[in-house]
């Protein structure tokens, strides 16, 4: 299956634009970090990237790559799910 096939579907699927799913995965990132009391300064030193970073994942200003989203969900504890799974539009 071609490429953007693919990414038509999954957009079909949650019916959402792109910015608004980076924005709404970049809430689930806040979410989970206020949870656990930590600053963005902390999930920073905790996930190996930048405070600047972190910032601009939670404002959505920045699209994560695979490697940062596997440090984010195991420095905040959770699985995939907790911030991609169950968007609901």
């Amino acid at each position: 299956m071609p490429e953007s096939n693919l990414e038509d579907k999954i957009r079909v699927c949650y019916n959402i634009k792109d910015n608004e799913f980076i924005r709404e995965i970049g809430e689930r990132v806040r979410l989970c970090r206020k949870k656990k009391g930590w600053t963005q300064e902390k999930l920073a030193q905790e996930s190996e990237v930048s405070s600047k970073y972190i910032y601009e994942i939670e404002v959505g200003n920045k699209v994560m790559s695979i490697i940062v989203f596997l440090k984010l969900i195991k420095a905040l504890e959770v699985d995939a799910n907790t911030l991609i799974g169950t968007l609901e539009y």
